[in-house]
């Protein structure tokens, strides 16, 4: 696991060989930047390669006081696959709960 790692990752969750290519934009949301309420990421997904493929977007949470005490240095606490023809585009929204995004 790299919950606790501190040093480089040589190959990160999700490295490996595709026939495309994706990006993944954020999209500006007010409520995001709010420390007092549930935590709401949208992002944008586009394939932006020739051929149709999957990918995993992965959503994660860097929490306060990260990697002291037994706090991970970044959680997951969202994913989703999608699959996505040439140029084609999707809107991913994730939450997670203000109780579990202070802990």
């Amino acid at each position: 696991t790299y919950r606790f790692y501190q040093n480089d990752i040589l190959y990160p969750f999700g490295y490996g060989l595709s026939y495309t290519n994706f990006t993944i934009v954020p999209i500006p949301n007010h409520q995001n930047l709010r420390s007092n309420s549930d935590l709401s990421l949208i992002v944008n997904v586009t394939n932006v390669g020739m051929v149709s493929s999957s990918e995993s977007v992965l959503a994660f949470n860097i929490p306060m006081n990260n990697g002291t005490n037994g706090i991970p240095r970044k959680e997951l606490f969202g994913f989703e696959k999608v699959f996505l023809k040439p140029n084609e585009s999707k809107i991913i929204q994730f939450f997670q709960s203000s109780s579990s995004v202070n802990k």
